[in-house]
């Protein structure tokens, strides 16, 4: 079971430090100032937004509250710990799980925006993210 454990707590590591960071810089390299605070209409918001309030997010529960800036201090041990984010969550591997999914819907939304606002700008990235960075293993 810890083997299990340790892909699954790489494939997240991998996921949330390397993959998704590198779609959004890749999305953000498309775009003009004027582009990253676009909004489609009044009630969505604009990549800048959604890039402010990931940092902000990241930092609140992945560093101050599991504790520690380092993602790698993260160990198969400290999956089963109480989360930290009670009562939404009973352990940490919940809390990663719920990290991973919250940046990976914003991650589309600005991956979406940016092909919206640049057809063919990021043919593939999705596909290539993964492969280079550990979000797919080696084949």
């Amino acid at each position: 079971m810890t083997d299990v454990l340790h892909l699954g707590l790489e494939s997240l590591r991998a996921r949330i430090t390397a993959v998704f960071p590198a779609q959004i810089r890749k999305c953000l390299d498309q775009l003009d100032d004027e582009q990253i605070w676009w909004r489609p209409n009044e009630t969505s918001n604009s990549v800048g937004n959604l890039v402010l309030h990931l940092s902000g997010s990241l930092n609140h529960y992945l560093n101050h509250l599991i504790g520690g800036f380092d993602f790698a201090a993260i160990t198969v041990a400290r999956l089963g710990d109480p989360s930290p984010d009670a009562p939404k969550n009973i352990v940490v591997l919940e809390d990663l799980i719920s990290i991973a999914v919250h940046i990976s819907t914003h991650t589309g939304q600005i991956l979406w925006i940016t092909k919206m606002l640049h057809e063919g700008a990021l043919d593939e990235v999705w596909m290539k993210t993964h492969k280079h960075l550990g979000g797919w293993r080696a084949t």
